[in-house]
């Protein structure tokens, strides 16, 4: 897991945090980003983006994966809809996935 600033999704128009998903996704990673603010589980305001990665070998037994034949899982829809995790920040990066 790694955690950083919102600026982290705007560096270099984007190109910082694509770089760093393809660079793990090179290194057999599967990786998923969330933006969420730390008022929910701290008493103040401290927006943060957090990027998960597991190895692809377990991906599929600690990660919740879209499926290659059917990307539509109804779960992910909701997911992604989520403004609290799925911002559109996120939503709109250019990132190539393995």
């Amino acid at each position: 897991m790694l955690e950083n600033v919102q600026g982290f999704l705007t560096s270099n128009h984007g190109a910082d945090v694509v770089f760093t998903v393809q660079a793990l996704n090179n290194l057999g990673y599967v990786v998923d980003l969330i933006e969420l603010d730390a008022v929910y589980f701290t008493p103040q305001s401290r927006p943060r983006v957090f990027l998960f990665a597991s190895r692809i070998e377990i991906a599929d037994q600690v990660m919740s994966l879209k499926n290659e034949h059917n990307i539509l899982d109804s779960w992910w829809s909701i997911f992604d809809s989520n403004p609290q995790l799925r911002t559109p920040r996120i939503r709109t990066l250019k990132l190539t996935v393995i």
